[in-house]
């Protein structure tokens, strides 16, 4: 009988101690699932604020919106009721000119069109507001994020590393400097394939690496800098070949593995041409189908 209880009791305990490692295996996945939402939200902020610095858009048609000014009305009457009208007080005088100029503003009309989202000879006109805002979002989801990323064994080197060069994006997007936004962007990016290194597997790793090499020759495209682009497009077919030569780690994306290869076997011809905005399509044209490739 003794036995009897001594076995129960055993298997009492296993049951619970198995039960809490279902638990704490169930909390970690979850946990890294989340992680992964916030990763990929960081990776579409940072790529985000590159492309708006030459106005890179996935859309291939944008609405175009004109305002169209009417001339205002002219009113006035006679002399004598110009004259009679010199009685009225200052009140009534202020709220006719109002009711006028209501008026005239109802008489704007705004024109809505489509237009082709071309690269090509497109103006580069950088709209700071907007990059400003995106920073200042990106601090107030950040220590959410950093919290998560610590729990998951990311290390605290790597966390105040990533949170000193949110610093310097900020004062670069501040002072309007288009270089520098870029280099701090690209240091920031630098670091996703490690978080997910930290916790995650190849898979999302080798991918993160790919766009970040891609964001490289960016660089190299914007500086037109031709010869370090060869070298950074070098070094993207390197880090490539990690995914294009495990194939079977990316099910159903083969055609996207496909056709990033071509892209990629493309682009020197961008620096052997010397045109900047022929890269810029290659690169929109690589960045989406990589976007496709990973998904964490």
């Amino acid at each position: 009988m003794k036995k009897i209880l001594i076995l129960s009791d055993f298997f009492i305990i296993m049951a619970l101690l198995l039960s809490g490692c279902m638990n704490s295996n169930n909390k970690d996945k979850s946990l890294e699932q989340k992680v992964n939402t916030e990763i990929s939200y960081i990776d579409s902020e940072l790529v985000s604020i590159v492309n708006e610095l030459n106005n890179i858009s996935y859309e291939n048609y944008k609405l175009d919106v004109q305002e169209i000014q009417s001339q205002p009305t002219e009113s006035g009457g006679s002399k004598d009721e110009q004259s009679s009208g010199q009685g009225s007080d200052k009140k009534e005088s202020e709220e006719k000119n109002s009711k006028e100029s209501g008026k005239d503003e109802e008489k704007n009309s705004k024109i809505f069109s489509m237009k082709v989202n071309n690269i090509l000879g497109k103006e580069k006109e950088i709209n700071w507001d907007n990059l400003k805002s995106k920073i200042e979002t990106f601090y107030s989801t950040w220590n959410t994020i950093e919290k998560d990323l610590k729990e998951l064994g990311v290390s605290e080197e790597l966390l105040s590393e990533f949170e000193k060069n949110i610093d310097f994006t900020a004062v670069a997007i501040k002072n309007e400097d288009k270089n520098q936004t870029l280099e701090s962007v690209l240091n920031l990016y630098k670091s996703l394939p490690e978080f997910v290194g930290a916790y995650g597997k190849d898979r999302e790793k080798n991918v993160l690496e790919s766009k970040y090499n891609l964001l490289i020759c960016y660089k190299y495209a914007e500086l037109e800098d031709w010869e370090q682009l060869k070298n950074s497009i070098s070094n993207l077919k390197m880090s490539f070949s990690n995914i294009s030569g495990q194939k079977n780690e990316y099910k159903g994306k083969e055609v996207n593995i496909s056709s990033s290869t071509s892209i990629i076997n493309e682009m020197s011809n961008s620096s052997d041409l010397k045109e900047k905005d022929i890269f810029f399509i290659k690169y929109k044209n690589l960045m989406q189908e990589l976007n496709i490739i990973l998904s964490i």
